[in-house]
Order: structure tokens, then C-alpha cells, then sequence
């Protein structure tokens, strides 16, 4: 036990100062950004209750782009967290992932390169019976270490 306290401890340091390292990302995206028309006109398009859950996916990936929780959406009371610390949030109209997975690139020397892919993930859902959405996301890589070829 003691050698995995050992090998574990300044590993989850270095991942704790690489993920405060990368910081905020510099701009938030706004409702035009994110859903290609202004907030007003989406009232036109979608109806004011589907603009109000846009308006609320829109303030949750903005949250989770700043690394804290949404507020608008809810996390089941124990979420799984098997690779790294991926977390799942239901809105009314949208299914928001922030991901923290770990990820290991195989260079073309043979090195390793380890590190988490960290940044939200949004899926809007109007209905049941609505098309398969595509994911509107942000995400980035966060560099942990390098291997060599072994």
C-alpha cells in the first residue's frame, strides 16, 4: 500500500497543477456563438420555452468551460467516474458531458505521450423522436508526461 501512495501522490499533483495550469479558456462562447442565431430570434425559431433551455445549456457550458459545475442541469447523485472524471448533466433540453478522460498518444518513435482531454460536451434534445444531435463542444488536451520507447 505504502508504494502505491508513493507512485500515486506526485502524480495527482502534476495533474492537479496541469489542469489549473491550463486555466480558463480565453473567451466563452455567447448564445450567437454557440447556436448560430441571436437569443431574440431563437425565441422566433424555437419558441420561448426552448430558447429559456438554450439560454440554460448555454450558461452551463460556460460553467464548465470556467471547471465548475452547471447549475441548470442535474448530475446523477453518484456518476460513475471510470476514466479520469468525466461527468454527465441533464438539462430539459440538452445533455451536457465535461469531460476529464485520460488519454495516451503513441508517437511514431514509440513514446508515449500521457495526459486528460478536458472541456465540456453539449447534445441538445427537443424530443424523443427528434434526429440524432450532434455534439457542440470545446474540448482540449492537457499534457501530463512524456514516455520514452521502451
Amino acid at each position: 500500500m505504502r508504494y502505491l501512495k508513493t507512485r500515486f501522490l506526485p502524480l495527482s499533483a502534476v495533474l492537479c497543477a496541469s489542469l489549473a495550469a491550463a486555466g480558463d479558456p480565453a473567451t466563452k462562447p455567447n448564445f450567437d456563438d454557440l447556436f448560430g442565431m441571436a437569443e431574440a430570434h431563437a425565441i422566433e425559431v424555437f419558441g420561448a420555452e426552448t430558447a429559456q433551455c438554450l439560454s440554460h445549456a448555454l450558461e452551463d457550458f460556460n460553467l464548465a468551460l470556467s471547471g465548475k459545475d452547471p447549475v441548470n442541469s442535474k448530475s446523477p447523485a453518484f456518476p460513475q467516474l471510470l476514466d479520469g472524471g468525466t461527468t454527465f448533466w441533464d438539462g430539459a433540453c440538452y445533455k451536457l458531458t465535461i469531460f476529464k478522460s485520460l488519454t495516451t498518444y503513441r508517437l511514431a518513435d514509440g513514446s508515449l505521450v500521457n495526459g486528460y482531454v478536458v472541456g465540456p460536451s453539449l447534445q441538445l434534445h427537443f424530443s424523443p423522436s427528434a434526429s440524432r444531435p450532434q455534439p457542440i463542444a470545446r474540448t482540449r488536451f492537457v499534457f501530463l508526461e512524456r514516455r520514452a520507447a521502451t
